[in-house]
């Protein structure tokens, strides 16, 4: 098994953070600010990437973010604004102050979207049941059929396969 290179060709350095490079972009940002992403890693003396770096202070350093398991509140907020924004999670994640918008993201591909597909799709079956006639109900259709047109004159009509729509598909295929 080879182990992936720790820079890349333009020699930026990939993987895990170090201890050091932690604390020099906490430092450089605390004290300046994070004015331009592109040009932090280079002013602050680290050889990352801006992406890289901009990620790591938004995800893991900043001082505001909030730790540890979601509030029941927080559950319920998240399923609700889902419900209405659909995956816009930094909008969703604005709503939870101290969580971001990949915490959001990431609890909700973990716990809640089997949850709720399940729900949907019980839902789902229910309304389906509901909307499909039952033979009761068949039978009452059939029976406000006008009298001249008999009910197995009604199921010749509904089994009927359409075979007069063939010769205008066929006249439609010759005319493309």
């Amino acid at each position: 098994m080879v182990r992936t290179p720790s820079y890349d060709k333009s020699g930026l350095r990939k993987g895990i953070w170090t201890v050091e490079e932690d604390l020099k972009l906490i430092a450089y940002v605390t004290k300046y600010g994070c004015w331009n992403w592109c040009q932090l890693p280079k002013f602050a003396g680290l050889s990352r990437c801006e992406k890289s770096c901009r990620l790591r202070w938004m995800n893991y350093l900043r001082p505001n973010i909030k730790r540890g398991n979601f509030t029941q509140q927080e559950e319920e907020l998240i399923i609700r604004m889902h419900n209405q924004l659909g995956n816009r999670w930094s909008v969703i994640a604005a709503e939870l102050p101290g969580r971001t918008d990949n915490e959001v993201k990431n609890h909700w591909h973990t716990l809640h979207k089997r949850r709720v597909q399940q729900m949907n799709t019980v839902s789902n079956e229910e309304t389906i049941a509901t909307r499909s006639p039952t033979s009761s109900q068949m039978s009452d259709i059939t029976s406000q059929l006008p009298s001249f047109l008999s009910s197995s004159e009604f199921s010749s009509i509904a089994e009927d396969d359409f075979g007069f729509l063939d010769s205008y598909i066929e006249s439609m295929d010759e005319s493309f």
